[in-house]
């Protein structure tokens, strides 16, 4: 979605909101639907919209995924406080990977210092090691790592947009979960959406 029109040499301009759109590369076409999400659109009726425009149906994990998206947006527009903006962040980030501990690191003068940590039971009974020179690369790099510890699988995306970084998302999945290449992809906007 965004916008697509033209400046005409004298002055004209005619532009359109782009909702349905069809992207065709070599060897891949992807089709695009979108709906006008405002403060007070409901996340359900907006995704059935884009369903009934697409005339079809989406996969389970990407209806999920979108809803999940979108109450994201919905939420972070309406909070004010870090404590607020954490809780949701950290709550979305649970279901949206299989994770069972997220650690959000960025604070004012420091990208990388942990400043909340929290679990699938809300509650962090135990500790586990985050490793600061990991959050300072992904911070640095804004770019998302995976990796192996302790017997569990890492990711580390940063809270980046419009150039800047303003911390780091560190989810410890469950034990045997694995995560790929589209759950890295959904932390990393959800980054970016925090980071705005």
């Amino acid at each position: 979605s965004g916008a697509i029109g033209y400046f005409g040499a004298d002055g004209v301009m005619d532009l359109s909101i782009v909702i349905r759109t069809i992207v065709m590369r070599p060897g891949r076409t992807t089709i695009g639907a979108g709906g006008a999400i405002v403060m007070q659109s409901d996340p359900e009726e907006e995704f059935d919209e884009i369903l009934l425009r697409m005339n079809g149906t989406a996969a389970t994990r990407e209806r999920r995924d979108l809803l999940s998206l979108m109450r994201a947006a919905a939420a972070l527009s309406s909070i004010h406080g870090l404590a607020a903006i954490d809780g949701v962040l950290a709550g979305l980030v649970l279901d949206l990977v299989p994770a069972e501990r997220v650690v959000l690191a960025g604070t004012e003068g420091s990208p990388a210092e942990v400043r909340s940590a929290w679990s699938e039971r809300h509650i962090m009974s135990d500790s586990f090691v985050v490793d600061p020179l990991i959050i300072q690369r992904v911070t640095r790099d804004r770019v998302a790592t995976v990796f192996r510890a302790a017997e569990r699988q890492v990711v580390v995306a940063p809270l980046a947009a419009f150039g800047r970084t303003t911390g780091a998302i560190w989810a410890d999945l469950r034990p045997g979960a694995t995560i790929d290449e589209e759950h890295v992809k959904l932390l990393i906007v959800v980054g970016a959406l925090v980071a705005v």
